[in-house]
């Protein structure tokens, strides 16, 4: 009975029958030859069967550590930009936080100049006749081309017309 001093002890699967590979030590030639192996590969036969070949212990270790060292350093890159997306969501957050309130302060004034401009509006859209309390009231200026092209320019904005 072989003791449980290797380190894929209980973790190796034939990948075909989903069985246990179990760990071999024997000596071959005189030499350690470790490995593990799917015991029913000689019962299955044909192409859904298991593989009749083995795997020894040191390149199956090799190809593990391999996987674990990149999934480390795949760990350690993926930890190394989380902490960087979440700086840069935190300084998105407090940018959103102050576009919010300059847009929210913008709207208040904003409203406020639009209200004006609506009441200025109301107060004259009795009128029968141009005068300079509405021409003062309502437009800043106005831009004559020639005859044909006159552009007036209001004191309020476009949002009230």
């Amino acid at each position: 009975m072989t003791e449980k001093t290797y380190p894929l002890w209980k973790k190796v699967k034939c990948g075909t029958c989903g069985r246990a590979m179990p760990f071999k030590d024997r000596i071959i030639r005189g030499r350690p030859y470790r490995y593990f192996g799917c015991p029913h590969s000689q019962a299955q036969i044909g192409e859904s069967g298991c593989t009749k070949e083995y795997i020894r212990e040191d390149v199956l270790n090799g190809v593990v550590w391999e996987a674990i060292q990149v999934l480390l350093a795949s760990a350690d890159e993926y930890q190394s930009r989380r902490a960087d997306l979440i700086r840069k969501a935190e300084r998105l957050e407090a940018d959103i936080a102050e576009l919010e309130a300059k847009l929210h302060e913008t709207e208040l004034v904003q409203d406020d100049g639009v209200q004006e401009a609506l009441e200025t509006l109301d107060k004259y859209s009795g009128a029968t006749e141009l005068d300079q309390k509405i021409v003062d009231a309502l437009i800043e200026k106005v831009l004559v081309y020639d005859s044909s092209h006159v552009e007036i320019c209001w004191k309020f904005s476009d949002e009230v017309l």
